[in-house]
């Protein structure tokens, strides 16, 4: 019922506005009918892209090149693209193709002072659903640089697996080996 009651309430917005930004959205497939309806209707579609690429992909993988156009649809029907930063501004353009129109506006303000030591106990958390927008590979892979380099920071990865990627969590896994004595893993639903 939400989804479908989208569809009229998208119409009647039309009568008094042409311009749609559309910052969160639902299933990919239901996104690309509402950008297909939106421009049938002659509306403007500015799209606020958080994560360029999907946490996970939904489809099973013998549909995954249907999901990936399906992707690719929603980042060109839109007129304008927004990302928040200047790396998903250039994953848009290399892995999606979508150049045009297509503008970064910066996720929040950043001040970057000289480095200072970390306060704390040394103890890095990466934590919830284990899942490729968390990096969580790439956190292992820095810390296998930092054990390397004699540091004595240690992490503690818990969380559970992402049902749909779990090639993801198989591929972290296969990157901690060696790595006992720095990180910590706790499998499992985190009360």
């Amino acid at each position: 019922w939400r989804i479908g009651s989208t569809f009229p309430a998208l119409a009647l917005a039309r009568f008094h506005h042409r311009d749609y930004l559309v910052t969160m959205y639902d299933w990919v497939p239901v996104l690309v009918l509402q950008f297909l309806f939106l421009r049938l209707i002659g509306g403007r579609i500015t799209f606020v892209v958080h994560d360029v690429s999907p946490h996970a992909w939904a489809f099973p993988p013998y549909l995954r090149a249907l999901e990936r156009g399906l992707y690719r649809l929603s980042y060109h029907l839109p007129q304008r693209v927004v990302s928040l930063t200047a790396g998903a501004h250039a994953e848009l353009a290399r892995d999606w193709g979508r150049t045009v129109h297509s503008h970064v506006i910066p996720h929040g303000a950043y001040v970057h002072d000289d480095p200072t030591p970390l306060p704390g106990d040394g103890v890095v958390l990466v934590f919830g659903m284990l899942r490729r927008n968390k990096r969580i590979l790439e956190s292992i892979e820095a810390m296998r640089i930092l054990a390397a380099e004699g540091s004595r920071l240690r992490m503690i990865i818990a969380g559970e697996p992402h049902v749909d990627d779990l090639d993801y969590w198989r591929q972290c896994e296969a990157a901690l080996v060696g790595l006992d004595a720095h990180i910590s893993v706790e499998v499992g639903f985190v009360p």
